[in-house]
């Protein structure tokens, strides 16, 4: 049937958004599109913080989450991480209208049911993280931590920040009565909003709890002179004072 299209002015006195059919036509859902186009609307060196950003959208923290991650592995989006001096994060966010040619746009499925073999590095790393830690576990219930850091593998996560995220798990369960099923459940959760790196969980953290978050990135958990992030990476944790 037809469809009549009644188009405003295009000019220097109506402001308006052009974005290009090859990203309308990509095969991005709907709300990536949108969420790419309200991207675009903004000028080059736009400040921005992301939980304003999502509030404006009016989307929750998990579709969000969900519809950044389809524009960054179709190229639409690139994340840096960096770091202040005082070792807070922060982050630039690259949009571009036509898409890196060279990202995996291979979207990751809904239902991570498998879990992908750890390389002996990684084994290695966790089970030293563990093995300092005060958590008495069997055989088996490292296997069960190795498994979750094979799910975060499947899920889209590099190596490294699948054995931080394991190694962060660790610490948030170590007083729990079962601490692995808690460190499990804290995986899936992660999983299922599309958190993948520290700054993905640092930044939910931030959004979970409002004014009264403090950056994980300058936690009680570490020596001052260092961030979580280095102290989980160096497998630096003072175990004896937290």
């Amino acid at each position: 049937m037809p469809m009549p299209i009644i188009r405003a002015i295009h000019d220097s006195n109506h402001y308006y958004t052009v974005i290009s059919n090859q990203a309308i036509h990509s095969g991005l859902t709907l709300g990536a599109l949108g969420l790419l186009t309200y991207l675009l609307s903004y000028n080059d060196g736009w400040y921005f913080i992301q939980s304003k950003l999502q509030k404006d959208t009016g989307l929750g923290q998990v579709a969000f989450t969900r519809l950044r991650k389809e524009l960054e592995q179709s190229g639409y989006l690139s994340i840096e991480h960096h770091r202040w001096p005082n070792g807070l994060p922060h982050n630039i966010w690259t949009v571009r209208e036509t898409p890196l040619t060279n990202v995996n746009s291979e979207t990751p499925p809904d239902n991570y049911k498998s879990s992908k073999p750890l390389s002996a590095e990684v084994e290695a790393d966790i089970n030293s993280f563990i093995a300092e830690s005060p958590l008495k576990l069997s055989s088996s219930d490292t296997t069960r931590i190795y498994e979750s850091a094979g799910n975060l593998l499947n899920a889209g996560a590099s190596n490294k920040d699948a054995t931080i995220l394991i190694k962060l798990a660790v610490l948030k369960s170590r007083k729990k009565d079962r601490p692995v099923a808690y460190l499990q459940n804290i995986v899936r959760s992660w999983i299922a909003k599309g958190v993948l790196t520290f700054y993905d969980a640092d930044q939910e953290e931030m959004e979970s709890n409002g004014s009264n978050y403090q950056s994980m990135f300058l936690h009680e958990w570490c020596d001052e002179s260092e961030s979580l992030v280095d102290s989980l990476e160096n497998n630096s944790i003072n175990w004896d004072e937290i």
